[in-house]
């Protein structure tokens, strides 16, 4: 019994298909999430954000917001530590004393 190639090109579209309408599906679900969410990520950036404005951002942890003078307390009390993940260079053109 010799199989027809087109039946099988047929399935392996209908499979590109599905998989491309449950991405869709998913993303468009993950979006609606996140915008709705209060504590969602912001989609876009501002493209310049003064230092005020980064020192004004909220701290994010599963839920949880920080303000920068909370996160100030408790790291002086030496309940919190900050951990500096910037490159190395970075790092030592200027850092939080005591940041890991």
């Amino acid at each position: 019994m010799v199989k027809d190639p087109s039946d099988a090109s047929s399935r392996l579209a209908g499979l590109f298909f599905k998989a491309g309408l449950l991405l869709l599906i998913a993303s468009g679900s993950g979006l609606a999430y996140n915008a709705l969410s209060r504590s969602g990520i912001p989609l876009q950036t501002p493209s310049r954000a003064t230092s005020a404005e980064k020192i004004g951002w909220q701290l994010h942890l599963e839920g949880l917001r920080v303000s920068l003078s909370e996160a100030k307390h408790a790291f002086d009390a030496g309940k919190a530590i900050f951990i500096d993940s910037r490159s190395p260079r970075s790092y030592v053109s200027g850092h939080i004393r005591g940041a890991l």
